[in-house]
C-alpha cells in the first residue's frame, strides 16, 4: 500500500503505542476490550493489567503465565497474553492464544486482535475471514470496518476497500486513518473530487488529535502533486516531515516532490498507487460456449493425450467483436475424430457475453488430433484466416468472407511434411512478417517424434500407475519456417534460414524485435531442452543466440521444462522482456532485456517461490488492471494426471496472476480474486478484450473440461486500444511497435503480436492501460519496415483504428 497509513502502522496506533503513557493505554484498552473481557475480579489479572498500563510488560507476562499454568483456557488471560505477544512481534504465539473454541472465541474484540495478528504475520486471507466475521457480529463497530478496508486496500482491492471504509467513516466520522485511507482509495479509483474532500476532512480531524499523524499530510501531498498543484503539495509534505521525518510514506512523498521540482516528472512508482487487484468474473458456464476439450485418455498413456489444446482469438466476421476458436483432440491413438465431441469449435461473439457455435456452417470442425491454432490475415484481404497445428497434420483455413472457411492446406504447401522426419507433431504456430515485405510468414513449433507403436512405458506396473513419459524418452524435432509467396502459397525455407539445424521439443513461441533492429525475432520454449532465440539478421537468415543472450537455461545452467512464452515489455523501458512458464519444482522464468542481454530476474521479481508448486502451461504479459504496468498470467496444471499417486502434488491446479508492483517486482494476487480459484487441468490460454471495454479478458482451456472465460471488471483506470491497419505493412500491422505518452509524462510501450503462450493466439490489437491519465499526448507507431507515424492528443477510453499512411 502506498501513501496511506499502512496496516502495520494502523496496528501501531491501536496496539503497540499502548505503553506510551498510562492515560493513552487506558484509552486504547477501552477501545479493544468489550465489557465481557474486562477484568472481573481476578486480582492477578487485574494486577497484570496495571503492569501493562505502566509499561511493565515483563511482570505482566509473569503474572499471566501463572494464571495460564493453572487455567490454560482462561479467556481473559489468553487475551492479554496474546495482546503482549502481538505487541512484542510474536505473531504466531498471539494467534495460538487468541483462538478459542465456541462463543468465547467469537467475541468481536478478541477477533479484532486476532485479525491484527493474522495481518502482521502475513496471513491476509485468514485476516479477511476474521474481519468479515467481526463486521457481521458487530456491524456498528467502526474499527472492524476500518481494518477490513485497510486490508482490502493493502491488497489493492479498492472497490471493496471503498465500501468498507465508507461504513467506517459513517460510524466514526472523526477516524483519521479511515478518512485518509478512504481518500487514498478513491484516489486509486480515479474519483478525484471525492478523494480531495476526504483528504481535507482527514487533515481537519488530524489537527484535533493530541498527537497528529504524518500520513494524511504525506498522502495528500502526493495527491496534490498528481494534480499538478506543486506549491500546495510542498506545504503538505513539509508538515508531514515535521510530524514524522522517518515515516516511510513521508520519505516517499518528499522524494516525489524533489523529483517533480527537479525534472518536472514524478517517479513512476509515485505517480499514484499501483492499480487494484484485477476483478475477474468467470462467465464461461453462461456464455453459450459449450466446448469441452476431449483428449481421449487411455490406459496406454500415449504422450499426445496430455498435450492439447489451444484457443485462438479471431474476429472472423469483422464485426469488431473478437470470436473464439478452440482446438480439440480425437481418438487415441487412431487420431480420428469419430464424432462431434471431437470437433474443433468456432464461437461467434454476439456481444453481451453471449457466444454462438458456428462450427458447422463455417466448416472448421477439422480432422485429426489437433493441438494449437493461430489467427492471421495471410493474404491481406482484410479477412482473418486460421492455421491449426496438430499431430501428423496441419490445416490452413482461408476466410471466404461469407461466414465460411476453405481448407487450402495442400494448395498452400503447408502440409508440414519434413524431408527427414516426415509427418511432424506441431503444437504452436506464429504469424510474423520476417522480411517486412507486407506479407505474413509462418513459423511452426514442433514437439517430438511420436509413434504409438513404440510408446515407451513409464511409471509403475501396478494397475492405474502407468504415467505419461518424460520428454527425454522421445526424439527431438526441428521447427519450421514458411515464407509467404504472396500468391496464396508458402515455401519451406527452414534449412536456408538456419532454423532446421536446431533440434528441440518446442511448446510455445513468442515474437518480438528484442534487439531493436527493426526485424522480428523468435523465442522458442523447449521442454527439457535448451530454449532457442532465433535472431533475425535480415535476408532470411537467422542465428540461434539463446546461450549468448542468456535465455537458453535457467540461472543454474539447467534446461527447464519450458512451456508457454510471451515477449513483451513489462518494465516500461521500451525493450521487450520475456516470461516463460515451466513445470512444478522449477519455478517460472522471467528475463529483463538490457538491449543486448536478457537477465534472469525471477528471484528479484519475487516469482520463484510462488511458482514452485505449479506447472505453468500457457501464459501472458498483459496489463490486467489498466494501471500502465503489465502483469503476468499463468494457466496451471501438472502434466501427469495421476501425479498424486507418486508425489505430494496436485494435478488440477488454479491459475495465477502476478501484479506488477512498478519496481521490478511482482505480487501473487491470485487468492485475492474471488472465482479465480477454479482447479482444472489447464492448458492453452489467450488474452483479448471480448467486450471492447478496454479491460483485458482471459480465455483458458482445460483437459476434459469446459473453457474458463474471465470477464474483467476492474474499475478506476483509463485505457486505449490501437487497431492497426497496414497498407504497405501486413494488413494487421503485426510487428509494429507503439509508444504512448501520457499527460503526466509517462511513456508506455507495446507491440502488435498474436503469438502468446502455449498453442494459442491472442487479440491482435495493441492495448494500453493508462491508470489515472485522462489524456494521451501522443501515440507513436513504428510500422514493420520502419515507417513512423505520430498521432497527437488522442482521446482515451476507446478503440482507435489507425491506418498506415
Amino acid at each position: 500500500m502506498r501513501n496511506a497509513v499502512g496496516v502495520g502502522q494502523r496496528f501501531s496506533v491501536l496496539c503497540k503505542g499502548m505503553a506510551a503513557t498510562a492515560a493513552t493505554l487506558l484509552t486504547l484498552v477501552a477501545l479493544v476490550l468489550p465489557a465481557v473481557l474486562q477484568p472481573s475480579g481476578d486480582t492477578v489479572i487485574e494486577t497484570a493489567c496495571r503492569h501493562i498500563a505502566r509499561g511493565n510488560d515483563t511482570e505482566a507476562r509473569r503474572l499471566l503465565e501463572q494464571v495460564l499454568a493453572e487455567q490454560p483456557g482462561n479467556p481473559e488471560a489468553r487475551y492479554w497474553m496474546g495482546f503482549l505477544h502481538l505487541k512484542g512481534d510474536e505473531y504466531e504465539k498471539a494467534i495460538d492464544l487468541l483462538q478459542l473454541p465456541g462463543e468465547a472465541g467469537r467475541e468481536p474484540d478478541r477477533l479484532l486482535l486476532l485479525a491484527k495478528a493474522f495481518v502482521l504475520s502475513g496471513r491476509t486471507v485468514e485476516a479477511e475471514r476474521v474481519l468479515r466475521e467481526v463486521t457481521e457480529r458487530a456491524p456498528s463497530r467502526a474499527e472492524g470496518w476500518t481494518l477490513l478496508g485497510l486490508l482490502y486496500q493493502n491488497r489493492n482491492r479498492f472497490v471493496d476497500a471503498e465500501k468498507a471504509l465508507e461504513t467506517a467513516v459513517r460510524l466514526n466520522p472523526r477516524d483519521v486513518p479511515a478518512l485518509n485511507s478512504l481518500a487514498f482509495t478513491r484516489f486509486a479509483l480515479g474519483k478525484m473530487e471525492e478523494a480531495e474532500r476526504n483528504f481535507r476532512k482527514a487533515i481537519g480531524e488530524n489537527r484535533r488529535l493530541a498527537r497528529p499523524l504524518a500520513d494524511p499530510h504525506a498522502s495528500y501531498g502526493v495527491f496534490l502533486l498528481r494534480m499538478n498543484r506543486v506549491k500546495e503539495a510542498e506545504e503538505q509534505v513539509r508538515r508531514a516531515e515535521q510530524l514524522s521525518p522517518r515515516n516511510r510514506d513521508v520519505i516517499k512523498a518528499k522524494l516525489a516532490l524533489e523529483s517533480r521540482k527537479r525534472s518536472g516528472v514524478l517517479p513512476a512508482d509515485l505517480l499514484g498507487p499501483v492499480g487494484p487487484t484485477p476483478e475477474l468474473l468467470e462467465v464461461g458456464a453462461t456464455s453459450g460456449v459449450t466446448f469441452r476439450l476431449e483428449n481421449h485418455p487411455t490406459p496406454s498413456k500415449h504422450q499426445i493425450e496430455t498435450m492439447p489444446g489451444g484457443v485462438a482469438v479471431i474476429d472472423f466476421d469483422n464485426d469488431g467483436l473478437m470470436d473464439l476458436y478452440f482446438t480439440n483432440g480425437a481418438e487415441s491413438p487412431s487420431l480420428q475424430k469419430s464424432g462431434e465431441r471431437y470437433w474443433n469449435r468456432l464461437y461467434r461473439n454476439l456481444g453481451k457475453w453471449s457466444f454462438s457455435d458456428v462450427t458447422s456452417q463455417a466448416g472448421v470442425a477439422g480432422i485429426g488430433y489437433m493441438m494449437g491454432a493461430s489467427a492471421g490475415d495471410y493474404d491481406n484481404d482484410g479477412l482473418t484466416d486460421l492455421f491449426v497445428v496438430g499431430v501428423d497434420r496441419n490445416i490452413l483455413y482461408r476466410n471466404a468472407g461469407d461466414g465460411t472457411f476453405a481448407d487450402v492446406t495442400q494448395n498452400a504447401g503447408l502440409l508440414g511434411l519434413h524431408p527427414r522426419f516426415g509427418r511432424m507433431w506441431g503444437i504452436h504456430a506464429s504469424w510474423l512478417d520476417v522480411d517486412n515485405d507486407g506479407w505474413l510468414d509462418l513459423f511452426l513449433v514442433n514437439y517430438c517424434v511420436w509413434d504409438p507403436d513404440t510408446e515407451p512405458f513409464c511409471g509403475d506396473r501396478r494397475p492405474g500407475h502407468r504415467s505419461y513419459c518424460y520428454p527425454g524418452k522421445y526424439g527431438a524435432l526441428p521447427n519450421q519456417l514458411f515464407r509467404n509467396n504472396r500468391d496464396g502459397t508458402f515455401t519451406d525455407v527452414s534449412v536456408a534460414a538456419g532454423i532446421d539445424g536446431h533440434l528441440g521439443k518446442g511448446m510455445g513461441a513468442a515474437v518480438a524485435d528484442f534487439d531493436g533492429d527493426g526485424l522480428a525475432d523468435i523465442f522458442v520454449a523447449n521442454d527439457t531442452e535448451p530454449n532457442f532465440l532465433f535472431r533475425n539478421r535480415g535476408q532470411w537468415q537467422f542465428s540461434e543466440e539463446a546461450f549468448e543472450r542468456g535465455v537458453a537455461l535457467n540461472q543454474f545452467g539447467t534446461a527447464m521444462s519450458s512451456m508457454g512464452a510471451d515477449f513483451r515489455d513489462f518494465s516500461n523501458d521500451g525493450l521487450p522482456d520475456l516470461f516463460v512458464t515451466a513445470l512444478a519444482n522449477e519455478g517460472f522464468l522471467l528475463f529483463r532485456n538490457s538491449g543486448r542481454f536478457l537477465e534472469d530476474v525471477r528471484d528479484a521479481a519475487g516469482l520463484t517461490i510462488p511458482t514452485l508448486p505449479f506447472g505453468g502451461w500457457s501464459n501472458a504479459i498483459a496489463d490486467l488492471n489498466n494501471d500502465g504496468w503489465k502483469d503476468l498470467f499463468s494457466a496451471n496444471s501438472h502434466a501427469l494426471d495421476n501425479i498424486e499417486l507418486f508425489q505430494d502434488r496436485v494435478y488440477r491446479q488454479t491459475n495465477q496472476i502476478f501484479l506488477n508492483q512498478a519496481d521490478g517486482s511482482f505480487r501473487d494476487v491470485s487468492a485475492a480474486i474471488p472465482g479465480f480459484q477454479r482447479k482444472a487441468a489447464h492448458r492453452g490460454s489467450a488474452v483479448a478484450d471480448l467486450d471492447n471495454d478496454g479491460r483485458l479478458d482471459l480465455i483458458v482451456t482445460a483437459l476434459g473440461d469446459r473453457p474458463e472465460i474471465y470477464k474483467n471488471r476492474t474499475e478506476g483506470a483509463h485505457w486505449l486500444v490501437i487497431k492497426l491497419e497496414g497498407r504497405q505493412a501486413n494488413r494487421q500491422g503485426l510487428g509494429a511497435t507503439v509508444a504512448v505518452e501520457t499527460d503526466d509524462g509517462r511513456k508506455l510501450w507495446n507491440h502488435a503480436t498474436t503469438s502468446v503462450g502455449f498453442a494459442s493466439s491472442s487479440d491482435p490489437r495493441v492495448h494500453f492501460g493508462l491508470g489515472k491519465s485522462s489524456r494521451v499526448k501522443s501515440v507513436e507507431i513504428v510500422w514493420p519496415g520502419g515507417k513512423r507515424q505520430k498521432l497527437e492528443e488522442v482521446k482515451v477510453d476507446r478503440v482507435v483504428t489507425v491506418e498506415e499512411p
